[in-house]
C-alpha cells in the first residue's frame, strides 16, 4: 500500500496504491480496489486518493505537562504487537548460503570472495552520546512495557527527536531534554477521534532538510482485525519540534491492516509504505 502527503499544502491529500507494500501519491482519484487479495495474488496498480477525515493544530509541545510516573512494580508487562505474528503467513525463500560469507568483508578488512582486501573503516568515532528514552518510559507514561520497542530518531541542525514505540521526546544536540516524554496521543489531542485516544505504536519520526520541518506519525485503530485503520500524521509548523504541529487523521481506504509503516522524504511529498494484512476477525 502506498500513501502520499503533498508538502507545504494544507489540507493534504492521501493517495494509496495497493502494491504489496508500496504507497504512491498521484494528483487525481482513480479506480478503487474493494476486494482483499488472496495468497499469491498481486494487487492491481491502481492508486486511490483520499483526504484526511480530520485536521487540527497541536498545542506547543514545550507546554505539554509530563505524565505522572507509574510504579513499575505494580505494572503488568503486556505485549501490544501481536499483530506482527501475522508474519507467520509469509513463505519467504531462504538465502543461498553457499555463496554467502560468514563475515562482513567491508568491515573486517578481509579479502572479498572475488577481489582484493577491503580497506579499513573510515567512519569517525562518535563525538558524543547520551541516554535516550526506553521501554521504561513507555511504562512510566501508562503505556505498558512493549516488545519490540520500535526505536527510531532523527536529527536536525539543532535538535534530536526520538521515538520508542508509543512515546517520544525532543532533545537539543547536547542531549538536554526540551520536552517531557510525550505520548503520541498527547501530540494528537487537538485532533480528537481515534488518533487522540490510543497509542498502538509503529511510530516514525523524520526531519525534512528541504522544508526544515519535522514529521511524526503512527498508525491507530480500535481493532487490528477490522477496519477502519487510521494513519495519524503530524508536521511541525516550523523547524522547532517543541512548537506547534499540523495534525492529520487519514483512514486507509483498502480495508486491509497497514502494518510496518515507513515514510520517506522527497522534494514534492512524503511517501509511505506498509505491509498489508487482510483482517482476520
Amino acid at each position: 500500500m502506498s500513501r502520499y502527503i503533498k508538502k507545504m499544502s494544507f489540507p493534504i491529500t492521501l493517495v494509496i496504491m495497493l502494491v504489496a507494500a508500496l504507497f504512491t501519491f498521484r494528483g487525481e482519484a482513480q479506480q478503487k480496489r474493494t476486494q482483499p487479495y488472496g495468497p499469491g495474488q498481486r494487487p492491481a496498480l491502481k492508486p486511490m486518493v483520499s483526504r484526511p477525515v480530520a485536521a487540527a493544530v497541536s498545542a506547543p509541545l514545550r507546554d505539554i505537562k509530563a505524565s505522572p510516573d507509574i510504579d513499575l512494580a505494580t505494572l503488568e508487562a503486556f505485549e501490544r504487537r501481536v499483530v506482527n505474528n501475522l508474519n507467520s503467513d509469509l513463505d519467504l525463500p531462504g538465502a543461498n548460503q553457499s555463496n554467502v560469507p560468514s563475515f562482513d568483508a567491508a568491515i573486517a578488512g578481509k579479502p572479498r570472495l572475488n577481489g582484493p582486501a577491503s580497506p579499513n573503516s573510515v567512519t569517525p568515532p562518535a563525538i558524543g552520546s547520551f541516554e535516550g528514552i526506553g521501554d521504561a518510559d513507555n511504562a512510566n507514561v501508562g503505556l505498558g512495557l512493549v516488545n519490540p520497542p520500535d526505536t527510531n530518531a532523527d536529527v536536525s541542525f539543532n535538535q534530536i527527536v526520538e521515538t520508542v514505540n508509543s512515546s517520544f521526546r525532543v532533545y537539543n544536540k547536547a542531549g538536554v531534554p526540551l520536552t517531557p516524554v510525550i505520548k503520541q496521543s498527547q501530540l494528537f489531542a487537538a485532533l480528537g477521534g481515534q488518533c487522540a485516544q490510543t497509542d498502538p505504536g509503529d511510530p516514525i519520526v523524520l526531519y525534512d532538510r528541504m522544508a526544515d520541518r519535522w514529521q511524526v506519525s503512527q498508525f491507530n485503530f480500535v481493532s487490528n482485525a477490522a477496519p477502519p485503520f487510521h494513519q495519524c500524521f503530524a508536521v511541525s509548523k516550523t523547524n522547532d519540534a517543541t512548537g506547534e504541529w499540523y495534525l492529520y487523521d487519514f483512514v486507509t481506504p483498502s480495508g486491509n491492516f497497514p502494518d510496518y509503516p515507513k515514510v520517506g522524504v522527497w522534494s514534492d511529498a512524503y511517501y509511505m509504505t506498509s505491509r498489508e494484512f487482510v483482517p482476520n476477525p
